[in-house]
């Protein structure tokens, strides 16, 4: 089968393979294709209808179509390297918004949205008017259209705009963000 994935960056790839191979066979041919430098087969990440693929699970058992594309996320080293991408802005360095450090169980990692100043302000607005919130929606996706890229992901809207704003709106780390999400409520 042909598997057609997009890197967040929207480039897209083909890959043929045989779909009673597992993940991490795909994993490996995208590594051969593009390379061990930009697509490490440690730091690939691959999402179909909002769900990471495990490693050891057969691709039929996803049922991915033909006509659709699987995400393929690309995990940069750990923090102390210096290499960024050039298109994306630097992150600062250990700085609060866009850690979440250490959480406690049950915990909402996206709490300490409820002190920021634009936050408080929007939700003040969005309460004393309500129908402004679809509206609201529209202009962040308008304005910000790598909300519609995560979205693409799977995860719901509102998650989405949230992550990406506590993110300093960096689209990688409110991704990398997202599906560390996905992977610690499993």
């Amino acid at each position: 089968m042909q598997i057609t994935l997009k890197t967040l960056q929207q480039q897209t790839i083909q890959i043929e393979i045989d779909p009673v191979q597992t993940v991490k066979a795909l994993k490996e041919k995208i590594e051969a294709e593009r390379g061990k430098d930009n697509f490490p087969v440690s730091g690939q990440k691959l999402i179909y209808a909002g769900k990471i693929l495990q490693d050891d699970t057969p691709i039929q058992d996803y049922n991915i179509d033909e006509k659709n594309f699987v995400v393929v996320m690309v995990s940069k080293g750990l923090p102390s390297s210096p290499v960024q991408e050039s298109n994306a802005p630097a992150p600062a360095p250990a700085s609060g918004p866009t850690e979440a450090p250490s959480l406690a169980e049950g915990e909402n990692p996206l709490a300490f949205l409820r002190t920021q100043p634009q936050f408080l302000h929007m939700r003040t607005a969005i309460q004393q008017n309500p129908a402004l919130l679809p509206a609201l929606l529209q202009q962040l996706g308008r304005e910000n259209p790598q909300l519609l890229q995560l979205k693409a992901l799977g995860f719901p809207e509102a998650l989405v705009i949230q992550a990406y704003f506590a993110c300093e709106k960096n689209e990688n780390l409110a991704a990398n963000f997202l599906l560390n999400q996905g992977l610690e409520d499993d």
